[in-house]
């Protein structure tokens, strides 16, 4: 299938050599997952170039990517819409428009992680920033989100006797040290049946669907001290049922992206464990 990426930047003084730059850099990208991709690189600077580069890539292509490299929403932006959807209501093919920088959260994410790279080695780490420090992902630091600080969370963690998780690999990540003594580790591995004692600390690290038994259950009045949610999603709809788990009276931490994963959980668990243990010492 031919593919055809458009990006489109903010007029530039600096000539084709700047053009033909960006192109290279994400072709070279590109192509290393999609097998017949096109990139373009055009300016805002004569829309009927615009125009042209739109109409001729949908002519050949099978599917017609437009990028607008552009900030937020605003003039330049909508006439770069006006212009896909007047090609597309006479081809009767559909283009596809990526919204403005800033409507794009990993974007502003990535900036941040290189800012974040360059700070922390001389910053107290505080909020839930410790949690993956020791990974090194700071992207994925960003990613997750809780509904309580730092200090509530371990708290709640160190009165935690049974611990349930959904997968069995998240035993090789558990640091045992930090586990409170008596501890059950309880394996939930069916998500049809998926359950926990009260109060005690869920993980879902790999199976997305048991969140919504997670949100079942809470709301038949099963409370568990605290949940952690890291299973990689598919889809949008995946992300935001991780993301409702924030909205329960229940303390919670999740990877509010598409990623996450088992070691995701067993290094939330194992720093919330650590600083728990710490404190109670």
């Amino acid at each position: 299938m031919q593919v055809s990426v458009i990006l489109i930047l903010h007029q530039t003084n600096s000539g084709e050599s700047l053009l033909d730059t960006v192109r290279e850099r994400f072709y070279t990208l590109l192509s290393k997952a999609i097998q017949d991709v096109d990139v373009k690189v055009v300016e805002l600077r004569d829309l009927d170039e615009v125009r042209r580069v739109i109409q001729d890539s949908v002519t050949y292509s099978d599917q017609v990517l437009v990028c607008p490299l552009l900030v937020r929403h605003g003039q330049h932006y909508r006439d770069i819409v006006k212009i896909c959807e007047e090609i597309s209501g006479r081809t009767g093919r559909r283009i596809d428009v990526l919204p403005p920088l800033l409507e794009q959260p990993e974007i502003v994410t990535s900036i941040a992680a290189q800012i974040l790279r360059k700070c922390l080695p001389f910053q107290e780490k505080y909020d839930i920033l410790p949690i993956l420090s020791s990974t090194g992902d700071v992207e994925l630091m960003l990613e997750l989100e809780s509904n309580r600080e730092l200090s509530q969370l371990t708290e709640v963690a160190s009165r935690c006797r049974d611990l349930v998780v959904d997968d069995l690999r998240i035993v090789t990540f558990i640091d045992t040290k930090y586990l409170r003594p008596g501890t059950r580790v309880l394996m939930e591995e069916n998500v049809e049946s998926f359950s926990f004692p009260p109060e005690s600390l869920v993980v879902i690290s790999s199976k997305v669907r048991a969140v919504e038994r997670v949100l079942a259950l809470v709301e038949d009045g099963i409370r568990p001290n605290l949940v952690i949610a890291t299973p990689p999603c598919k889809t949008e709809e995946e992300v935001q049922l991780k993301r409702k788990l924030l909205s329960l009276d229940v303390p919670v931490i999740v990877s509010s992206s598409y990623r996450g994963g088992v070691h995701v959980a067993g290094s939330v668990l194992n720093t919330l464990m650590r600083l728990a243990s710490t404190s109670l010492s």
